[in-house]
């Protein structure tokens, strides 16, 4: 038996008596139990909806980020050198404005 089913009362002498609960407390706690079950589901189908929007917003973003590991991965420098690459990069048009030799 559940202890949620328990009812606490209280006797004259002011000391702690667990009764069974009764229909309409069994009832209310079904109904609530169901509208958590509705609450629940709604968060999910939000959390759903978010998520797939930022994944569609993500992927145009993945050509810029395959490009760079490949770069990176490509161009490994000797143990002790003393440069570094820096990729920079323009989601729109040609990069001629980055060109600072």
């Amino acid at each position: 038996m559940s202890l949620a089913l328990l009812r606490t009362t209280y006797n004259v002498a002011g000391v702690q008596v667990r009764g069974m609960a009764t229909l309409k407390d069994i009832e209310t706690r079904l109904k609530s139990v169901k509208n958590i079950k509705k609450i629940t589901s709604s968060m999910k189908m939000v959390s759903a909806a978010k998520f797939t929007r930022s994944e569609k917003a993500l992927k145009p973003a993945r050509v810029y980020g395959n490009g760079a590991t490949t770069l990176y991965d490509k161009n490994e420098l000797p143990a002790g050198s003393d440069k570094i690459y820096v990729a920079i990069s323009s989601d729109r048009g040609l990069c001629g404005v980055y060109i600072l030799v």
